[in-house]
């Protein structure tokens, strides 16, 4: 929550209470839901629709970039392979654009934009935490650049 603007949090949180007492967020309320939404997106993706993933959505505490890995944990839990949970990000966004030989994939003559980690993804999704820099627009964006743009983020939204 640090990397959000105060009021954006606030706002959150005043949603949440009121989720909460109109009883909405209540265990019986929620589980059923996302036992759907896990059903939904297997039968979806099983059927041959293509997944995108997106980690912007307007979810209550959901920060931009963060919460791409909830959306993750989602997919695993809906039963999608790492290999296609990977496909979501890159390969599947560029058919979705109709722009796959741009982007998509690393290839010779490709844009280069991607996020380097350390371990195979493939074997554990949760090595996509551990960045070890960002190729963007061809400038390769080290680990250490990322955390204090992070930092001065957080420094920005101290809330006083």
């Amino acid at each position: 929550m640090k990397y959000m603007p105060g009021l954006q949090v606030q706002q959150w949180v005043n949603q949440k209470k009121l989720l909460e007492n109109q009883g909405v967020l209540k265990p019986e309320n929620v589980k059923p839901y996302l036992e759907f939404r896990e059903k939904m997106l297997l039968a979806l993706h099983e059927g041959g629709v293509p997944i995108i993933m997106s980690s912007d959505s307007p979810q209550v505490f959901n920060v931009p970039g963060f919460s791409v890995h909830n959306e993750i944990r989602a997919m695993q839990n809906a039963g999608l392979s790492n290999y296609e949970i990977l496909k979501s990000g890159n390969v599947n966004v560029a058919r979705y654009f109709e722009l796959e030989g741009h982007f998509g994939k690393i290839q010779e003559g490709m844009s280069a934009d991607f996020v380097m980690v350390i371990g195979n993804p493939l074997e554990d999704m949760e090595n996509l935490k551990n960045v070890e820099g960002v190729m963007l627009r061809g400038q390769w964006i080290p680990e250490e650049r990322i955390k204090k743009e992070l930092e001065r983020i957080a420094e920005k939204n101290v809330r006083k």
